[in-house]
Parts: structure tokens; C-alpha cells; sequence
């Protein structure tokens, strides 16, 4: 079976933080959604699929290669206009018979659903309810490939916070994640005897453990006196400065958060944040209190 992932949002609706990432690569505890993705559609028994991102943007393909470290072999196309080519996907699909499904992979799904869908997918009604989360099959025809749109999949689903549509569904989904409620979702890293999650090259100078529900992306310094949780992710390449407080939030990668700032319940992308219980984005032109910044080493 071959699979069709569509990774073509530009997410207008989650700036700035798709400023530099398609919404495909949003992380939820430190996995981008295409991963989300790819793992689940190997668990079905995929091993074939092709990406279709948007003309000028090769942040995925560069991130998911050839699909080898899965086990699957993943090419990848570009459109400016991927609407206008879903007849012409069909026809291409057509080829392969029955043995094709079509996924966004700029969304989350309720776990299992896609082995439900490959299962129960026989029927035209059963194949309307599963495009309305992304999913098209050979039995729901042209209408069907159609309906994964992101115009028809958001105006239609209303499973929360399946869409990832704004910054506060984004952060409820890491935070549903970090709590286990979203079981598909296995957070990257290693675990710790305090049941936090840290990734490779990450040197973390705790002066006492982070509480539970944390988890930590590669490459990451976490300095003296930080505290962090419960439920905080921190993106790769993040640097926490000296006595900083991060509760209940997301730190995107390449983020540089000060010396002794306390954040809760926010999105933190370089020097963009945003309060998701105020609704508020807030931009920092001082560098000392949050920023995007590299660090400079990589163990």
C-alpha cells in the first residue's frame, strides 16, 4: 500500500510560529507532526508514500529524507497550487488500484483511527466520516481525495484539537500529549528515573529534578537553577538560562528564554510569545529576556 501525505499548510492562522516551519513540522512533545504521521501509517503496514509540500520550502523533505530511519521508502513532490493537482493525484493513485490512502500529515487523529479507517473503509458513508479527518480511500472516489483539502477538512471536523488551527489548540495538543492523553503520540528522548523525557547532546545542570510531565528536545543546555513543569516541552537546540521558570508551556526549537523570565501557560518562539489564557502575542526586541538563538556546541 502506498500513501499520499499532504504536508502543503502554510499555517497563516498559527503566525509567527509557522513563520519559519510549515505546520507540518510543529512539534508536539518534540515530534513534528509528519512524524506523528509516518509512525502511523507504518503501524497500518505502509512502507511506500510521497509528500507533497508546498514550491520553496524543503524544511520536510529535508527532515524526513528517504524515510529509511522508519523503514519506508518516502519520495516527495512540490506544488504552489496543491488543490488544482488532486484530480490529477487521482488519476495518478488510479494506477495502483485499491492499494493507496491519502492523509494529512498537518494534523493530529484519534489513535487508531487510521487502521479503522483502512478496515472499515470499504463503504462510501464509512469514507465520508474519515476525510473529514484527513483521510481519503479508494472508496470515496474523486470526492473523496477532494474532501482532504484543508478548506473542507477544517470546515467540517470538529474534533478538538485535531485541526491544530491556532496557537491554542496547538498548545492544548502538547499539553494533552504530555498528560497521555493522546496515546499515539510517543515523545522523542530518553527517560529519566524522574520520568521526564531528555534528548540526545542535551546537558541539563539541575540543581533539582524537573517535575514530571517535561519533556526536553536535543541539544538543548538547561543551566543552573531552571525550573521547569509540570508540562513543558523545550525544542531542540533551546537554551534556559540561569533561574528561568517555564510552566505549562511550549518552547520551540532555537528558542533562548533569560536569565530568572518565569513563563506559563505560553508558545515561545524566538522573540515571539504568546499567553494562551490571555489570547495575547507579545514580540521582544530585548535579547536578554527571550530570543531565537543556536547554541554554540553539539555533544
Amino acid at each position: 500500500m502506498h500513501a499520499i501525505i499532504f504536508a502543503d499548510r502554510s499555517g497563516l492562522d498559527l503566525a509567527p510560529f509557522t513563520q519559519n516551519r510549515p505546520v507540518a513540522m510543529l512539534p508536539i512533545g518534540n515530534k513534528p507532526l509528519i512524524e506523528i504521521t509516518i509512525e502511523e501509517l507504518f503501524g497500518v503496514g505502509v512502507r511506500t508514500a510521497t509528500i507533497l509540500s508546498v514550491t520553496g520550502d524543503d524544511s520536510v523533505e529535508t527532515h524526513i529524507g528517504t524515510g529509511s530511519r522508519w523503514g519506508m521508502e518516502i519520495g516527495h513532490i512540490f506544488s504552489d497550487t496543491p488543490l488544482k493537482n488532486l484530480t490529477a493525484i487521482a488519476r495518478a493513485v488510479s494506477i495502483m488500484g485499491d492499494s493507496w490512502i491519502m492523509v494529512r500529515g498537518d494534523m493530529l487523529r484519534p489513535f487508531g483511527l487510521l487502521e479503522e479507517a483502512l478496515r472499515r473503509g470499504e463503504s462510501q458513508s464509512s469514507a465520508d466520516i474519515y476525510t473529514a479527518l484527513g483521510i481519503a480511500l479508494p472508496s470515496g472516489g474523486d470526492a473523496g481525495i477532494a474532501g482532504i483539502s484543508w478548506e473542507n477538512v477544517s470546515a467540517t471536523c470538529r474534533l478538538h484539537p485535531c485541526l491544530i488551527d491556532t496557537p491554542s489548540t496547538y498548545h492544548s495538543a502538547n499539553v494533552m500529549a504530555l498528560s497521555g492523553l493522546v496515546p499515539g503520540v510517543r515523545t522523542a528522548g530518553r527517560p529519566t528515573p524522574d520520568h521526564i523525557m531528555i534528548g540526545l547532546g542535551t546537558r541539563a545542570l539541575f540543581e533539582r529534578g524537573p517535575a514530571r510531565s517535561v519533556v526536553i528536545g536535543k541539544n538543548c543546555l538547561i543551566e543552573k537553577g531552571v525550573e521547569l513543569g509540570p508540562l513543558a516541552v523545550i525544542g531542540d537546540k533551546a537554551i534556559i538560562d540561569r533561574g528561568a521558570i517555564i510552566r505549562n508551556s511550549v518552547i520551540l526549537p532555537g528558542t533562548y528564554v533569560g536569565r530568572d523570565v518565569s513563563i506559563s501557560d505560553s508558545i515561545v518562539d524566538g522573540g515571539h510569545i504568546y499567553c494562551v489564557k490571555r489570547q495575547v502575542l507579545a514580540s521582544f526586541t530585548d535579547h536578554r529576556v527571550i530570543a531565537g538563538y543556536c547554541p554554540p556546541f553539539s555533544a
